[in-house]
């Protein structure tokens, strides 16, 4: 279910800016994956931007990573280290991928921002995951397959068009 939090908040942006009226204000002109839309972007050379790319990549990795690292440094009890792995994980994020991402102009307006994480979404859906997991398959790797093809799946409910209310345990009658 976690899994597809992201893609389903993903959707249900895009339904709320399509189904408003400002939606038609919001278009917006493709652009090249590796030109930003940041004029100070523009001016960095090619492999410049592409070596801030590699970087943000790297942070992104390396954020993800010590944020877990920290979750099994508190699970066996070794606060010293978990407080070290918070620490490097949030430079990581709040300096280093920042100041990358500050240069190459990633973060553009709301409409930018929800077309680039739309296009990013249905791409690793509809292609990267289902690739994935055919290529586990065929190297003999079903654990990795079933994680891709599980990564892969569409949000719940959308295979047979019906989406599921979530279950709560609270009654539904106002207090």
């Amino acid at each position: 279910m976690f899994r597809h939090s992201i893609r389903a908040l993903v959707v249900g942006l895009c339904t709320l800016t399509a189904a408003s009226q400002t939606a038609t204000a919001m278009t917006l002109t493709p652009t090249d994956q590796h030109q930003a839309a940041d004029p100070a972007a523009r001016a960095l050379r090619p492999q410049t931007l592409s070596d801030l790319a590699t970087g943000m990549k790297g942070e992104a990795f390396a954020y993800a990573s010590y944020s877990l690292f920290v979750t099994e440094a508190d699970r066996q009890a070794h606060p010293a280290v978990g407080k070290l792995f918070r620490s490097t994980a949030h430079t990581e994020l709040n300096e280093h991928l920042r100041e990358a991402a500050n240069l190459t102009g990633t973060v553009g307006s709301d409409a930018a921002n929800l077309r680039q994480a739309i296009n990013g979404e249905t791409y690793e859906h509809q292609v990267m995951y289902r690739g994935f997991a055919d290529q586990a398959r065929k190297d003999g790797d079903p654990e990795a397959a079933k994680l891709f093809t599980e990564i892969a799946a569409p949000p719940c409910g959308a295979r047979t068009g019906r989406t599921r209310a979530p279950t709560t345990s609270r009654s539904s009658s106002p207090s």
